[in-house]
């Protein structure tokens, strides 16, 4: 991407110039993937057989490099255009400072002050764990080192925690989802620290004047203070020592989501009902009625906001408009109390399927097959032969624990958010051209024993997203 023409650039964006020309006050600006301005003319990051060594200011003087050689993010593709980005994973992450071409250290002072300015990034989060009170321990999308007196830090829900330190933790909390694009701004004008995702609302808290911030500005990991690391992908990032007119903020916001890739949960379920509502005729928050098939459809009944069934069932949902790109759940077992707990029997199933209804469905898919000890990924077209892709292996606990799992489809390639938090990229020339999944199904297995499981297998909070 280094070496695309502006045209091609800008042509990928939707059109119009590098999205930072013209804007005020800016102090800091990189990107993976783009010109953020006309008048930069240099490479975008250099680095040492896939690994980051340095993401280049686009503004003088505002380079970034890997935290230290122990920690130093790969180079990887993400989001439905599969921009190049940083892939960090949770020990990772990069720090401003000089880089081998001359550029002095800096500081977060140097690019905001103690009570005025504005940072806005573009990223994906992958997982989360921590869930502290205190908002500087835990997950940073950016933060200054040490002090930690500013921010945005993820916790458990999942919640973006827009933070300054000014006599006290000072934090405005907005919900985002895992595992797509998010752009995150945060400001402090007029007293106040205020943050947001995706151009949505500004939430705000009264926060005065920070404590000093005279250190790194880090993303994604703290070499000094702060919580656990943060798993996921930074594509870029931009600031301003002064926040600009709000217009500019919400076309600077929209254009970083734009070429990261807008993705749209389009359908979901909570299961949020009565226990015993059966799952078929079922209606989402998102208003498709479920449709299963299979020997357990008439069995397939929600129990504390999950699908669970007694014997074999397809249950699937379409999305016929356009086709989807990100498919979605999480899946868990609990013990059958006098079972002898075969771990071989916990296979559940997420399928992306071609078919436009439950009358076609199965002949042309995805197929991922995931179990307590491993995952097997293969592909079908018009009904033929099961053609293995990929499979692998991992050792999930099967005690109620929920374990996500996530599909996304590009042409070529289907990307594997697998249970164990690994990200896996498994290439069929038929995905994108033959395959091109409308719908999902949440299989639940035949036991291995008939009448008599190991477990109960559960499905929660299945979901559909397209590109947008």
């Amino acid at each position: 991407m280094a070496g695309a023409s502006l045209a091609v650039l800008a042509s990928m964006a939707g059109g119009g110039p590098p999205p930072l020309d013209g804007i005020a006050n800016l102090t800091g600006a990189g990107s993976f993937s783009r010109k953020l301005l006309t008048s930069y003319t240099g490479a975008y990051y250099d680095d040492v057989v896939g690994t980051v060594v340095t993401l280049f200011g686009q503004i003088p003087g505002r380079s970034m490099q890997a935290l230290n050689p122990g920690s130093t993010p790969t180079i990887s593709t993400a989001g439905p255009y599969n921009r190049p980005c940083a892939l960090c994973n949770g020990a990772q992450g990069l720090r401003s400072a000089g880089n081998l071409f001359g550029d002095p250290d800096w500081l977060v002072s140097n690019i905001i002050s103690q009570d005025n300015g504005y940072i806005v990034c573009s990223v994906i989060v992958d997982a989360l764990s921590l869930d502290s009170a205190d908002s500087w321990s835990n997950h940073p999308v950016l933060a200054d080192r040490g002090n930690n007196n500013m921010g945005v830090f993820l916790k458990k829900g999942p919640l973006a925690r827009f933070y300054t330190f000014a006599g006290g933790d000072v934090h405005a909390d907005v919900p985002f989802s895992l595992g797509i694009p998010c752009v995150f701004a945060w400001r402090h004008v007029g007293g106040l620290v205020q943050g947001r995702i995706n151009g949505g609302p500004w939430t705000v808290q009264t926060a005065g004047t920070s404590d000093v911030i005279n250190t790194f500005l880090e993303f994604f990991k703290l070499s000094s203070g702060g919580g656990q690391g943060t798993t996921g992908k930074i594509f870029e990032w931009a600031s301003c020592s002064t926040p600009p007119s709000d217009s500019v903020q919400d076309a600077l916001e929209a254009n970083f989501l734009k070429w990261a890739g807008k993705v749209l949960k389009v359908v979901y379920d909570d299961f949020a009902v009565a226990d015993g509502t059966l799952l078929r005729g079922h209606r989402t928050p998102t208003g498709q009625d479920w449709q299963a098939t299979g020997p357990g459809y008439l069995m397939a009944e929600i129990q504390d906001n999950h699908y669970v069934s007694a014997d074999n069932t397809y249950a699937y949902l379409p999305y016929n408009s356009q086709p989807i790109f990100r498919i979605e759940g999480e899946f868990s077992w609990l013990p059958v109390e006098g079972s002898a707990l075969d771990r071989v029997d916990t296979t559940v199933c997420l399928i992306g399927d071609a078919a436009p209804s439950i009358d076609g469905v199965l002949q042309t898919m995805t197929h991922m097959e995931l179990r307590a000890d491993g995952w097997s990924f293969k592909t079908r077209v018009a009904g033929g032969l099961f053609i293995g892709v990929e499979s692998g292996v991992h050792n999930l606990a099967t005690d109620g624990t929920e374990h996500p799992i996530a599909i996304e489809f590009y042409p070529g390639f289907a990307k594997l958010f697998l249970p164990d938090g690994s990200i896996q990229d498994v290439e069929s020339a038929a995905i994108g051209t033959t395959i091109k999944p409308v719908g999902a199904v949440w299989q639940i297995t035949t036991p291995e024993v008939p009448g008599a499981p190991s477990f109960q297998k559960r499905w929660k909070l299945p979901a559909i997203s397209i590109a947008a």
